[in-house]
């Protein structure tokens, strides 16, 4: 066995073994000197079998020790590196951090909550994280959401905290791209600004309207941050309480894509309690504003209605009912398919012809049990989201409540 060699042990005798066996005509073995730890790496001077001076590593036990000299020229035998100094072992001096949640082409509900969570390294200067700060953009406002002295729960390097994305008082703000972005600092005073990158996503209005002639309930992204796809509802058709002789009044409930804007297509699909000349009317429908609606079924009150209207591709939409389990499905041309996806709504009215209001027939109220629709972010994330969690009931009324 040969002498100055590299061992290894645990401190035991029996843990106590020799890792290398390199002898030569000219040195009695590796003798490993000037012995340095770099990270998970030992480098150290020391012969080879060839009896020449090197630099060596090694970074598995396993694998032993690799030569690392190769140095052209004369010399190539006798590289001496020595007094070696480890400068750093980290490639982050500084803080640094990792976003956990959410990720890129995330989306937020009005309503619901959100969780913002980030990793904060203090680097290899070691000085101790002070603060974490995570902060949310959406337009020109910009609001630190979380300002996080300690790590939470206990852990030592992750931030965490819950935001339910309201501005000012409790109001909602108006839908569209949302950014977050984070700030450590430790207690050496260094600072890092977005380590790990600004995280984009967007904010989804969901809302509640009711006018004279309006009520429902839908979700608007009018900026295209967000493209709705599809969009459900269900709801029981409302019998007309009475018509006045010779009244021709009208009530439609509806779900629907786009519109949220006057230039903007519609696609529709619903049904209709009126009064036409005095007597209740009932029928189902379809539009593709700015067409005339096609009615393409007799009902009556009371029953069951599922509706969706879906973007297929190519500007073409599938418009589908379904009246107490019988299917009815149409496939029709659209004027344009991203503005038509701007909104998703369940919605009960009054018409307008010729841009003015119809008179609204007295159908009591009616109750949208489940609207919801399929959203797809920038990123090309597809979900599928309630509109309202719960139903809307839509009050017939012809003045605006004071």
């Amino acid at each position: 066995m040969a002498s100055g060699e590299l061992w290894i042990t645990d401190g035991t005798r029996a843990g106590t073994k020799e890792l290398t066996s390199i002898g030569s005509n000219y040195h009695n073995g590796l003798q490993p000197y000037d012995i340095t730890v770099f990270g998970n790496q030992l480098l150290f001077n020391g012969y080879d079998a060839n009896g020449n001076n090197a630099l060596w590593e090694m970074s598995d036990i396993n694998a032993g020790p690799q030569e690392l000299q190769n140095i052209p020229g004369s010399d190539t035998g006798n590289f001496y590196p020595s007094n070696m100094t480890v400068l750093s072992p980290s490639n982050n001096p500084l803080p640094t951090g990792k976003w956990f949640a959410p990720l890129n082409g995330f989306s937020i509900q009005q309503e619901n909550t959100i969780t913002l969570s980030f990793e904060a390294d203090p680097g290899s200067s070691g000085s101790p994280i002070t603060s974490v700060s995570i902060n949310a953009t959406w337009g020109n406002n910009k609001l630190v959401v979380c300002n996080l002295a300690q790590p939470d729960q206990g852990t030592s390097d992750e931030y965490s905290c819950v935001w339910n994305f309201q501005y000012q008082q409790g109001t909602y703000i108006k839908g569209g791209p949302v950014a977050f972005d984070a700030t450590i600092m430790d207690q050496a005073g260094n600072r890092v600004d977005d380590p790990d990158g600004t995280i984009t996503g967007t904010f989804v209005e969901h809302r509640i309207s009711e006018t004279s002639n309006w009520g429902g309930y839908g979700a608007y992204a009018p900026d295209a941050s967000q493209l709705y796809s599809y969009v459900g509802g269900a709801w029981t058709v409302p019998a007309v309480k009475q018509c006045a002789p010779g009244e021709t009044s009208e009530s439609s409930a509806w779900v629907g894509l786009g519109g949220s804007v006057k230039t903007a297509p519609l696609e529709q699909l619903g049904t209709d309690s009126d009064c036409k000349n005095g007597t209740p009317f009932y029928k189902a429908w379809y539009e593709m504003v700015s067409l005339d609606p096609v009615y393409f079924v007799d009902i009556k009150p009371g029953d069951s209605i599922v509706a969706t209207v879906e973007y297929m591709e190519n500007s073409l939409y599938a418009l589908s009912m379904s009246i107490n389990g019988t299917a009815y499905s149409y496939t029709q041309p659209g004027e344009s398919s991203i503005l038509a996806q701007n909104a998703a709504e369940c919605i009960q009215e009054a018409n307008t012809t010729n841009k003015v209001i119809d008179p609204l027939t007295d159908y009591g109220l009616i109750t949208f049990d489940h609207c919801f629709l399929v959203q797809t972010s920038l990123s090309g994330i597809q979900t599928e989201e309630a509109i309202n969690n719960g139903p809307v009931l839509v009050l017939y009324y012809k003045e605006k409540p004071t």
